[in-house]
């Protein structure tokens, strides 16, 4: 280079050699020299020919070429301006860029290749790391890197036929497949993905392996930018849709592409109001079953590096064996697809991809496949091959990538070397016993095709009765006439796998109780999956049905319809109280007005749970005295906790009752609920498949003069399955004469392949919603342009084939609603949606419910999830929340809590969301956890707010459990720091009664505890008729007063507690006070009104599930029964505490436990065991001084009954002592 350049430093290596930063001593300029290195003659062809390239180049958007020649050791250079900045793909790692500035950069850029194609230059290697931001500037963006550039004028060909040149996420198909017209218009494709990345901050096409990527280039459509970023401006979508075209003759040229580039920048500038890029309805793709078959040469599914999506590929037919196979026979292999119905693609790294999909059965899919597969292994022996099969968005019969990467991941993981075709499960089991499956350590292969068995058979079918059932309809007939005679409550669980006839056997039980003619009240709800697990989303329908409420008529009718339904037979002093309850339940809530119990409880989820599972079990009630009541519950699988748990109370509180509940649902019902109804009068039916005589009766009715031959073909592919049975009929009916799938999507789809296209779109449209839907809610999805003629058409069609029917009732008013006829046809349904049409269905489905007046929060969230609208998701979510924790379902309250922080929830959302997971912790007996949430939720939410005070009640709860005085003494000096007589709220005190009530329990009287009394008392008046607030004030004050010996203050305020609690609604704490009075009488002696007291409160517990007040109620009344004289009983009850307190790791309450123990061993004449007792009980309550002096004076006594005067001196003393100062 002689004496023009300093090297100053390497700068970096790339393909061709080493880039160092260098001074040009004439210009004091900086440069950039690349240097060849390990030439080989390739690559110095390639160098030469970057040089040449930029030596013809002089523009703004392209590098400056400076010089380039041969050093004094003979190696190539290459001088260019430096550049100080960084590559594009560095910018798009932090962040996609907006439009404008996209377009700006896209401008500049194209605006450099249509100078490039100008002078005969291709670049064939455009992305993002070939696109230099000097100053890290778009405006000053720069193409860099012309070493695979081709340039027009050369005098010999630098790339052979069949090779294939670029970076495949970047590389236009014509160059994957190694096309030699490759030209100007590979780099307009290439341009189109850097558009789409610089948008949406990927490329248009990424798989987990290479050769997965090279073939979706080749297959797949490009998806719009606007499917993974919403709100992108329709005509940007549309432009990046044709720089993606397939076809190179449907892209614009680079200087036409600049035109449109400048027009649409001004345009995206000027214009705030452009229109988005958002499809107004579900488009016409949809996914099929397609088959596709990929061979290779190299292990892990081609030549490609396992980061193709980054690397350049570079490959020829001297690079390797396969792709001059390929080539050689490329003739035969294009004949082999074309005989089987195949797309075939020989693609440039040395591999082959095939596609087929057809509209015949997935069975004939998947046989055809396979013979094309062996076929094609034949003429390519040394390659290896792989058959996936399954459901995939076909775009002008192009399937896209899901099936492509499992066939790409077979050949990835198998070793190298010829070997059967490799076969994924969904194949195999279409296939069936037709063709010879090996399975060993590598997976399932095909080996070849046995002798064809004999196939010729028809399909025939239509409706069939319900029979073979008998048996299962004369018990359900005779738990029923029990339940009426004898006057007891009854549950029966009707099990079995989809399409074995659950349904139909209850349609048949309905029947003939009705043909009896004797009146019966029949309630019905079904478990949808699009409702799975939301609180009350099934007994809310049965609410809505009973009432025959409408969600979307005015709320006032909705409100005198539900009073008028609970007052036909509910007795008045009931009927407001269980309207209203039942109206939250059926999303028809009732104005607050002066009705405390209804505001209370909307403050609080636990208050509003119980008062609604009070409402239900007296509606029902009423209900029953009048008529016998059916209670259906239909698809339990898909239901939801708090319903389960209300129907469980309504049969356990109305054991003597004419109530009979007929549950159905699939055998994981167990899973879902795994204790269901365990504790009852249940009757457990499963359901078995049809006899084969049944089958065979039910056929041959349907078919009329069919052979027997026939009639067992088709019992025995339908394997007792009734809806299998009926789906062979109808196909049968349809004039489709074929092999029977082997799943039942499949099964199902090569049924609606026989539709009408728009029939199928409206299929989809409506399978979005679950289990039901409506013709408006079919509208919206279709789009505004949508032909209401030709919908309901669309529809009438559909329910002539029996795929939908027509109900006779709907949920919103003035809409007609349908139903699946089968849950699997719904799957199938939904299953045929693109990812695209699904993400848009569930944004529009959620809008349009919303706007209905859907009340089932969870419903809308899953939507609003599932469609991308995230904020609106995690409103819901929380709403759903709410609910569950309202339920008693702490579990899904959990799950739905920690759905919509995993949708991005912060600030005050993220906070009330920590403190519904802080209470569901709490109630689960999980104090860790509960902590965790209560303090982060302290942290998000605002001081002295109604939530943070719910937060700060968790919060106390379990620093008392852990016996941390200090972190309680923290939050009572912060309450009393913020406390102002003027500006105090009712959360703030109640979380400063708390605060209270616990420091005194842990420290007996102190500074903290005397301040937050002080401040209490101060502003206590003006919450006094507040029972929310007053309730825990009172608590606080019942408690100082036994400490204080004040026996008779202490009953009264006892009492104000409980009635206050009440008042508010609030059972579960008033349920806490009564056993607190029931402690308070054991401390007075007054034991048998403890006992009555007691036992009371332990009913009430195990009503409202309240297990950890259920053990304190235990401890109590086993230490009233000891003092009674009842040992055996009161020891088994402290026992049954003492264990409940040691899994929940309450300390306190485990140590009180042991101290009432060594009484009742000391009256036993068990000393030792008392003795020990004692010790233990002063060991845990170390940590709470206030609780010492009585465990301390039980071992006091012990010591004494044993003879030991002095040790009982001695512990009677450190009694007094501790005593003292809280006395």
């Amino acid at each position: 280079m002689g004496a023009r350049y300093t090297i100053e430093r390497q700068a970096g290596k790339g393909g061709l050699g080493t880039v160092y930063r260098a001074r040009d001593v004439e210009s004091g300029a900086p440069v950039a020299i690349k240097v060849l290195r390990e030439p080989t003659e390739e690559k110095r062809s390639r160098f030469a020919r970057e040089a040449r390239a930029l030596a013809a180049l002089s523009h703004p958007s392209i590098v400056r070429y400076v010089a380039h020649g041969t050093t004094p050791d003979g190696e190539l250079y290459l001088v260019m301006e430096w550049l100080e900045g960084e590559d594009l793909g560095a910018r798009i790692s932090r962040g996609r860029l907006e439009p404008t500035a996209a377009l700006r950069l896209l401008l500049r850029v194209a605006d450099g290749l249509a100078f490039a194609h100008a002078q005969g230059i291709v670049h064939r290697d455009i992305k993002p790391q070939n696109i230099f931001l000097p100053g890290g500037e778009i405006e000053r963006a720069t193409i860099v890197d012309f070493g695979l550039a081709r340039l027009e004028d050369a005098t010999s060909s630098l790339t052979r036929t069949g090779a294939t040149v670029g970076t495949p996420s970047f590389m236009a198909p014509e160059q994957i497949i190694g096309d030699c017209e490759v030209d100007a218009r590979a780099d307009i494709y290439s341009l189109g993905c850097v558009l789409f990345a610089c948008l949406t901050g990927r490329p248009p096409f990424a798989a987990p392996h290479p050769l997965a990527l090279l073939a979706r280039v080749v297959f797949e459509e490009a998806p719009r930018p606007s499917a993974l970023v919403a709100g992108l401006p329709r005509e940007l979508d549309a432009f990046a849709t044709r720089l993606l075209a397939k076809r190179p003759g449907d892209r614009p040229a680079a200087r036409a592409a600049v035109d449109e580039l400048r027009a649409l920048a001004e345009l995206v500038a000027e214009s705030s109001s452009i229109t988005p890029a958002s499809v107004a309805g579900l488009t016409r793709r949809e996914r099929r079953l397609v088959s596709v078959i990929l061979a290779s040469e190299a292990p892990g599914g081609g030549q490609l590096p396992a980061s193709a999506d980054s690397c350049e590929l570079t490959a020829s037919l001297s690079d390797s064996p396969l792709l001059s196979t390929l080539f050689n026979t490329s003739q035969a292999l294009r004949q082999v697809a074309a005989r089987h119905g195949a797309q075939l693609e020989l693609l440039g790294d040395g591999s082959l991809a095939t596609v087929l999909a057809g509209s015949g059965s997935p069975t004939d899919l998947a046989v055809n496949a396979a013979r094309c597969a062996l076929a094609l292994r034949d003429l390519l022996p040394h390659a290896r091959v792989a058959l996936t099969t399954g459901w995939d968005e076909l775009e002008k019969t192009q399937p896209m990538g899901q099936v492509i990467d499992r066939a790409s991941a077979l050949l990835a993981a198998s070793s190298a070397g010829a070997a059967p075709v490799l076969l994924d499960r969904m194949t195999a089991d279409l296939l069936g016993e037709r063709f010879d499956v090996s399975l060993d350590g590598a997976g399932l292969a095909l080996v070849g095709e046995r002798e064809p068995a004999d196939e010729a058979r028809k399909l025939l079918g239509k409706p069939t009765r319900c029979v073979g059932r008998e048996r299962e309809l004369l018990l359900l007939q005779a738990t029923f006439d029990e339940c009426v005679t004898e006057s007891e409550a009854r549950a029966v669980l009707v099990t079995a796998e989809a399409g074995v006839g659950k349904s139909r056997l209850r349609h048949e039980l309905m029947r003939r109780l009705a043909a009896r003619g004797e009146p019966f009240e029949l309630w019905i709800a079904r478990g949808d999956p699009m409702r799975e697990g939301a609180p009350f989303g099934v007994l809310g329908q049965v609410v809505r049905r009973a009432a025959r409420l409408l969600d979307g008529e005015p709320l006032d009718a909705r409100r005198q319809k539900l009073a008028a339904r609970v007052a036909e037979h509910v007795p008045e002093p009931l009927r407001r109280q269980v309207a209203e309850f039942l109206g939250e339940m059926a999303g028809t809530p009732f104005p607050e007005d002066d009705n405390v119990l209804l505001r209370a409880a909307r403050q609080n989820a636990k208050l509003m749970g119980d008062q609604m599972q009070a409402a239900w079990v007296e509606l029902v009630r009423a209900e029953c005295r009048v008529r016998p009541l059916v209670l259906v519950l239909e698809d339990l699988h898909w239901g939801d906790r708090p319903t389960v748990e209300y129907v469980d109370a309504a049969l356990r509180l109305l054991e003597g009752e004419r109530l009979m509940v007929l549950a159905l649902a699939r055998p994981e019902v167990r899973e879902a609920f795994p204790d269901l109804w365990t504790k009852r009068a249940l009757t457990d039916l499963r359901l078995t498949a049809l006899s084969r005589k049944t089958c065979e009766k039910l056929v041959s009715e349907a078919l009329g003069g069919l052979d027997a031959e026939d009639v067992a073909r088709i019992v025995d592919r339908s394997g007792g399955n009734a809806f299998f049975l009926e789906e062979l009929v109808r196909a049968a009916a349809d004039g489709h004469v074929g092999g029977v799938p082997e799943t039942v999507l499949a099964m199902t789809q090569s049924r609606l392949e026989g539709l009408a296209p728009d029939a199928r779109r409206a299929l989809r449209a409506g399978s979005v919603f679950g289990g039901a839907f409506w013709r408006g809610a079919a509208r919206a999805l279709l789009g505004p342009e949508a032909d209401e003629a030709l919908l309901d058409d669309c529809l009438a069609e559909l329910a002539r084939s029996e795929l939908i029917s027509r109900l006779h009732e709907s949920t919103f008013q003035g809409e007609v609603e349908f139903a699946f006829r089968h849950a699997l046809v719904r799957e199938a349904a939904y299953e045929m949606l693109t990812d695209e049409d699904r993400r848009l269905g569930h944004r529009l489905a959620g809008a349009w419910l919303a706007q209905a007046g859907e009340t089932d929060a969870m419903v809308l969230a899953t939507h609003f999830e599932r469609g991308g609208d995230l904020e609106r998701a995690i409103g819901c979510y929380r709403r759903a929340a709410e609910q569950a924790l309202g339920g008693n379902d702490y579990a899904a309250a959990l799950q739905r809590a920690e759905r919509a922080v995993a949708c991005g929830a912060a600030g005050e959302a993220l906070g009330e969301l920590e403190t519904i997971r802080a209470e569901a912790c709490r109630f689960r007996g999980e104090s860790a956890a509960a902590e965790q949430h209560a303090t982060a939720a302290m942290r998000a939410l605002p001081e002295g707010s109604a939530w943070w005070s719910r937060a700060t009640g968790v919060a106390l709860w379990t620093f008392q459990m852990a016996g941390r005085a200090a972190a309680v003494i923290a939050l009572a000096r912060q309450l009393c720091a913020r406390w102002s007589e003027e500006t105090v709220t009712g959360p703030v005190l109640i979380s400063m009664a708390q605060a209270a009530l616990a420091l005194h329990y842990m420290m007996g009287q102190s500074d903290e505890t005397e301040a937050l009394c002080r401040r209490i008392d101060a502003t206590f008046e003006r919450f006094r008729h507040d029972p929310t607030v007053a309730a825990p004030v009172l608590r606080l004050r019942t408690h100082l007063a036994i400490v204080a010996g004040d026996v008779g203050t202490a009953r009264e305020l006892g009492e104000a507690t409980v009635s206050c609690y009440e008042a508010a609604g609030d059972m579960r704490n008033a349920c806490i006070a009564r056993g607190n009075a029931g402690h308070f009488c054991n401390e007075i002696g007054a034991y048998a009104e403890a006992v009555h007291l007691l036992r009371a409160s332990l009913a009430d517990t195990e009503r409202l599930g309240m297990p950890h007040m259920a053990a304190f109620v235990k401890e109590n009344l086993g230490r009233t029964l000891v003092h009674l004289g009842a040992l055996d009983e009161g020891r088994a009850l402290l026992d049954d505490s003492l264990r409940s307190f040691v899994a929940s790791g309450d300390r306190r309450m485990e140590g009180g436990t042991y101290v009432y123990l060594a009484e009742a061993s000391r009256l036993a004449g068990d000393l030792a065991r008392a003795e020990a007792e004692a010790r233990r009980g002063c060991e845990l309550l170390a940590e709470c001084p206030p609780l010492m002096p009585c465990a301390l004076g039980t071992l006091a006594g012990v010591l004494l009954a044993a003879g030991r005067a002095e040790g009982a001196r001695e512990a009677a003393d450190r009694a007094a002592a501790l005593a003292a100062p809280i006395i």
